[in-house]
């Protein structure tokens, strides 16, 4: 169930670390001027 959205299974936070599951870090919002 949580595979498909690429999260951790045994609810790890995904707050705080999750990037090995959530794959590279992307800027959310974009940089906007």
């Amino acid at each position: 169930i949580r595979h498909r959205k690429g999260l951790p299974v045994r609810g790890q936070s995904t707050k705080q670390n999750a990037r090995t599951r959530k794959g590279p870090k992307r800027t959310v919002g974009g940089k906007r001027k």
